[in-house]
């Protein structure tokens, strides 16, 4: 029994004096690291993972101002976000372990980084030129809209084929605290308009003179000046609006200030914009002159066969259209 109890005890001390050592070894003053070589520096090792400084600060960057905050002084937090990167780290291991990093899903994500990370280191050696006076000012002629515009106002309207249906609904209207959502589902229902019934009635923005966008008809007169009667979003007309198509209930639903920007006022904002598109203009003329080196041949007409499941969502690794031009054969 003596022996027993001996065995216990020298146990306990040995437990005693690892785990002692233990936190001696997790407490044990560091001296402070060459500069050159604190990136470097280990903050958690495993058999087959290694977390340097210079990971740990590189997903730190990547949270919001109020945790970096945090991460400074907070022992805590510091400790928190490490444990969740060794999480990753060890998963990542395993998935690895297991085969998973040749899965047709993780190649598609890899690439999309891969060519992710391509993009940026052209984008960063682009050498696109600065633009001069007369990009400036063709920028300015052609996109004159941006920079002079008239007062605008945007609504929505309920089309109906007679006076009394629409009086009627107005009425119905008027006896509920109507907001913009239900007004659009009113006119989804109600509304006699091919044109804006399955937009629930939008009209779009149009100025005084019933102008709307470059690819819209103008709307009837009536229709505009009734529209600017409208003090506030959310207003309904007072009263069916007639006109040749029928009697309209209309709802305002925004309001655009005019402008009107002359060239020298808008030249610090136009050179951005410039900037910016000969910059995106010398990437893409980068990337379609990869495409010849690598020999991309295309095959339009196979793509009839695709098949859109449109009751998937999408993932954070969707492949956003190019902003350039559409590649031809």
């Amino acid at each position: 029994m003596k022996h027993q109890t001996s065995i216990v005890a020298v146990t306990a001390v040995a437990a005693s004096i690892a785990l002692t050592g233990l936190c001696l070894a997790r407490t044990a003053p560091v001296a402070p690291p060459d500069p050159s070589n604190r990136p470097q520096l280990t903050v958690a090792e495993g058999t087959d993972i290694r977390i340097t400084l210079h990971d740990y600060e590189s997903v730190a960057m990547t949270q919001s101002p109020a945790l970096r905050t945090s991460l400074r002084t907070d022992r805590d937090a510091r400790m928190s976000l490490l444990d969740k990167l060794i999480n990753t780290r060890v998963l990542a291991a395993e998935a690895a372990r297991k085969g998973y990093d040749a899965d047709p899903e993780v190649l598609t994500v890899r690439k999309n980084r891969l060519a992710t990370l391509m993009q940026t280191r052209i984008s960063e050696q682009s050498g696109a030129r600065e633009p001069g006076e007369e990009d400036l000012r063709r920028y300015y002629d052609e996109h004159i809209d941006e920079f002079r515009r008239p007062e605008a106002v945007r609504v929505r309207h309920i089309l109906v084929g007679s006076p009394d249906r629409a009086r009627s609904l107005l009425a119905e209207m008027k006896k509920e605290k109507l907001t913009q959502y239900r007004f659009r589902k009113l006119a989804q229902e109600h509304s006699e308009d091919p044109d804006t019934k399955n937009r629930g009635g939008d009209l779009s923005f149009l100025s005084k003179d019933g102008r709307r966008g470059p690819d819209e008809e103008p709307v009837d007169m009536r229709i505009a000046k009734a529209a600017f009667a409208l003090r506030n979003n959310g207003d309904i007309s007072r009263e069916p609006v007639e006109t040749a198509k029928g009697w309209h209930i209309l709802m305002r639903t925004g309001h655009r200030s005019p402008v009107n920007l002359s060239f020298e006022n808008a030249r610090t904002r136009i050179g951005s914009l410039v900037a910016r598109d000969l910059h995106e203009k010398k990437v893409q003329e980068t990337i379609d002159a990869l495409s010849l080196t690598h020999g991309v041949e295309l095959f339009e007409e196979n793509l009839k066969y695709v098949v859109i499941d449109l009751s998937q969502e999408s993932t954070p690794e969707d492949i956003r259209p190019s902003k350039g031009p559409a590649r031809r054969r």
